[in-house]
């Protein structure tokens, strides 16, 4: 093949293969190309198990994962070889991806050689120290297990019981971890000198567990169960640590030959993985299919017949893909660009005008698929287009894409507004100056946290600026301004309604107003306050601002109750809505009140990413409680709705 490029020689290796055999080994070149472009320096934990899911997610054919795993183990028996940065980073992500990559799989003997080999070179001065602890005693350990092996055998045959007992090969690398993990010195390891019990039966089992407990003490607290209570992972067996001959400690594990099988094999027909206490059926049914199709490769049936098995009943629902800088990056399957672009930062999303797949420029609605490079193309500056919100338009799916979306024109709009409903002010009351302490002050009158967003009310609609103005003693500016006669005339007529909606006790000629706080609505029992130069302020009689200032001036209160013959007026009350957060649901919700006849005057929306809901506050027109009580049991019907209530003192 001399003179051939490498992909032609690729070309001409694979037609000399089988097709099983030709496929198996362009998986193979396609794996060590994206693992080529992977960044392994990056050492955060969720980057490595994003790597290790890539590399379970994107395999087709098991015995693709069987021949890389073969690779990484006779590269870490040949490290000896190599330089010591070489030897750190091999070594380095053997453990990190390889290893557990064959525990997953439950390759045990894979797991174990792989792990210790990579222990002697991360951590050469603490391998040695236990390599050297277990050496010292090599003979005396060897003597000492044959020994027990034998009285063990013998009391077993004596009990007529069929065992098979056998010394267990010693894992460093699990034996140094057991020390770190318990904070223990070497000689109160007690499996360093193992013996394991293998036995036809449960019952056998137990049986055996009675006689070495009777025949030596055990270490008390180190007895362990798995047969009743298995492992996660079903693995089952019987452990226990006594104190054996010349008083030297061991541990005995005892099991069925079924049990030992599942142990050594990894045959788990019911194993889970789980990551930080969250489940992924999807991924667990795929890795349960690849330990199931390792179980069945001595079952006789074909290999191509299982490898296509595998394709059909496995599917993963994410999707694993690259950046540019060869960070793993985990979505749902059918994600875009654009929930990749999100994915990275937030600030990629907002400025994507552009992606590159595998050097490809392609549509941001194309899914991506495991395996590719994602290039995001950016602008310097900008922001989202609102097509990307519209579910037809399928830009993106993922809700952290959706929540930082709609983040950015809440956030985007809410400044607009402030600089409107500023101006909108400014000119109202032009050439009057604003007193900013006051205004202020009037804005927590009003229920707005800030003077900012008493200006987006204004700019919303929910709040008129002769409002403002009649609070900074300066009404007849609004009228000056031209601002519209249509609000002020509103105003008024609204007050002659709350005039006639109640009677004060013992008073008339009143002005009475409706308090913004609790805002009271027929039949709330109401109490009424007299305030300084702006009349009889009516309260519902729980309202906190009202207990607050009756305490400091219990002379202004006074008794009021409902006129039963005024069916004209309207009264504005506040509804808060929580909703599962979704493109067109301020339109669903505002049809609701549309369909009852209920006059919306005010709307604040706000979303929280945590939990991808809504936080909705309607401020609406109403006749009586009743009418708004009903308006309530409607809205809770619809199937987004969470939460709803009345929002009052």
């Amino acid at each position: 093949l001399t003179g051939l490029s490498a992909n032609e020689e690729v070309q001409q290796s694979l037609a000399l293969l089988d097709a099983s055999a030709a496929d198996m080994l362009q998986e193979l070149l396609r794996i060590g190309l994206l693992t080529a472009r992977i960044d392994l320096s990056q050492s955060s934990r969720e980057h490595t198990e994003n790597l290790r899911r890539l590399l379970l997610g994107i395999v087709e054919d098991v015995r693709v994962l069987l021949v890389i795993l073969a690779k990484r183990l006779v590269d870490m028996r040949a490290l000896r070889s190599a330089n010591a940065q070489q030897q750190q980073e091999i070594a380095g992500d053997v453990r990190e991806i390889y290893a557990p990559l064959a525990n997953r799989l439950g390759i045990w003997q894979l797991k174990w050689e792989l792990e210790d080999l990579a222990f002697r070179y991360l951590e050469p001065g603490f391998y040695r120290q236990v390599a050297n602890a277990l050496q010292e005693t090599r003979t005396q350990r060897q003597d000492f297990i044959a020994h027990v092996i034998v009285l063990i055998e013998q009391q077993c045959k004596a009990m007529n019981i069929q065992a098979d007992v056998a010394g267990r090969p010693k894992h460093i690398y699990s034996i140094a971890r057991k020390m770190q993990r318990k904070h223990l010195p070497f000689d109160q390891i007690y499996d360093a000198r193992a013996v394991r019990v293998l036995v036809e039966s449960e019952a056998d089992c137990y049986a055996v567990l009675g006689m070495v407990h009777a025949q030596w003490p055990p270490v008390p607290g180190e007895f362990d169960d798995y047969i009743s209570r298995p492992k996660p992972n079903m693995y089952q067996s019987l452990h226990t640590a006594v104190i054996g001959p010349d008083d030297k400690p061991m541990e005995v594990q005892i099991r069925t030959h079924d049990m030992h099988e599942h142990s050594e094999l990894g045959v788990a027909a019911h194993w889970r993985y789980k990551e930080s206490g969250k489940s992924d059926p999807g991924f667990e049914q795929r890795i349960l299919w690849m330990r199931q199709w390792l179980e069945q490769w001595d079952s006789g049936s074909s290999a191509d017949e299982l490898v296509d098995q595998f394709k059909n009943e496995v599917h993963s629902h994410h999707l694993y893909v690259l950046s540019q800088d060869g960070h793993v990056v985990e979505l749902p399957e059918g994600a875009t660009a654009v929930d990749f672009a999100y994915a990275i930062h937030s600030e990629v999303g907002h400025r994507c005008r552009g992606a590159k797949i595998d050097g490809r420029i392609t549509a941001l609605t194309q899914p991506l698929q495991s395996g590719q490079t994602v290039e995001i193309l950016t602008a310097k500056e900008g922001g989202p287009s609102r097509d990307w919100l519209n579910t037809q338009a399928a830009y993106i799916t993922t809700s952290r894409a959706r929540n930082r979306i709609k983040q950015w024109f809440r956030q985007h709009d809410w400044e607009s507004n402030v600089a409107l409903g500023k101006e909108q002010l400014a000119r109202a009351l032009r050439p009057a100056s604003v007193d900013i302490e006051k205004l202020a002050a009037i804005s927590q009158e009003l229920e707005y946290a800030e003077i900012d967003d008493l200006y987006e009310a204004l700019a919303m609609g929910a709040l008129t600026t002769g409002v403002v103005a009649a609070r900074l003693g300066l009404g007849h500016k609004e009228k000056a301004a031209g601002t519209g006669k249509r609000h002020q005339g509103k105003k008024v007529a609204r007050k002659s309604n709350i005039n006639s909606a109640v009677s004060i006790q013992g008073v008339s000629g009143l002005m009475s107003k409706l308090a913004r706080c609790c805002k009271p609505v027929p039949p709330d029992l109401i109490a009424g306050y007299l305030t300084q130069g702006s009349g009889v302020s009516v309260h519902t009689q729980n309202c906190p601002v009202l207990k607050r200032m009756v305490k400091r001036s219990p002379e202004r209160l006074l008794e009021i109750k409902w006129q039963s013959d005024d069916a004209q007026s309207r009264f504005v009350a506040d509804i808060e809505i929580i909703a599962t957060d979704h493109p067109g649901l301020l339109h669903a919700i505002s049809g609701i009140l549309a369909d009852l006849k209920i006059n919306v005057i005010g709307v604040r929306t706000r979303s929280v990413a945590r939990n991808d809901t809504a936080v909705m506050h309607f401020s609406v027109e109403v006749q009586s409680a009743n009418e708004l009580e009903g308006a309530i049991h409607k809205i809770a019907r619809h199937d987004d709705v969470l939460k709803v209530k009345r929002k009052s003192g």
